[in-house]
């Protein structure tokens, strides 16, 4: 390895790699930050009830995690999925819960098939948005930020695998991007702060400041050590 790219890289590391969104501790170095998110669980800075677990519990369960709500920072993951055989309506109905319960509170989303339903809801709800592991196009974008700016898109893996979504980070604006791995380990944050990078034309060490600023604009508050 040589000295100018030792250099390079010592340079880079001074800034933090934010990942906005996953579900276990992926990487002890200081130069990561990352935001874990442990639907369902009580015990952590963020509870929801995630769209995937709603078959599996009751209506007193239900009932009973969303009055638990207030006591948490941040609400999420919770959203609407259509790819799943719970009824849309149901969930619906219980996304809204979570969000009647929010407040000024950052909600994390997850959507799936869904974007519609989602933009007819969030003119209804002036509270921090973050749609997590975006997958829609940039006139959906558009219409969210039209309904209410403070609204984030989380961008990670499939930015590997997909011209359009790429194509659509391209037109995203920057103010309102976060990164993310989710639940994969295939592609670390670093690697995609770099695919990032490429796709914005960006240098590295200008994204992970402007991420940084996302990061602290969306989650408003974090009770930690961000950096």
């Amino acid at each position: 390895m040589s000295n100018d790219y030792i250099q390079i890289y010592n340079k880079f590391m001074t800034f933090k790699f934010y990942d906005s969104h996953t579900h276990s501790l992926k990487n002890t170095s200081s130069t990561v930050y990352e935001f874990i998110c442990y639907p369902s669980i009580d015990n952590s800075q963020s509870l929801a009830i995630h769209p995937w677990e709603l078959s599996r519990i009751n209506s007193i369960e239900i009932n009973d995690i969303i009055s638990k709500l207030k006591k948490h920072d941040y609400i999420g993951e919770c959203g609407l999925d259509r790819s799943i055989p719970y009824p849309i309506e149901k969930q619906i109905q219980i996304f809204k819960k979570h969000l009647d319960y929010s407040h000024d509170k950052l909600t994390i989303i997850h959507c799936v098939k869904a974007i519609s339903d989602l933009l007819n809801i969030r003119a209804k709800y002036t509270n921090n948005w973050f749609i997590h592991g975006y997958n829609g196009n940039f006139i959906s974008i558009q219409q969210f930020l039209k309904k209410n700016k403070n609204t984030w898109f989380g961008f990670g893996s499939l930015l590997f695998s997909s011209n359009n979504l790429s194509q659509t980070l391209l037109k995203c604006p920057i103010e309102h991007i976060l990164l993310e791995t989710d639940e994969q380990d295939k592609y670390s944050i670093e690697s995609i702060y770099f695919k990032v990078s490429k796709i914005k034309k960006i240098p590295l060490e200008s994204l992970q400041q402007m991420i940084k600023i996302n990061f602290h604009n969306c989650f408003k508050g974090l009770k930690c050590q961000t950096g």
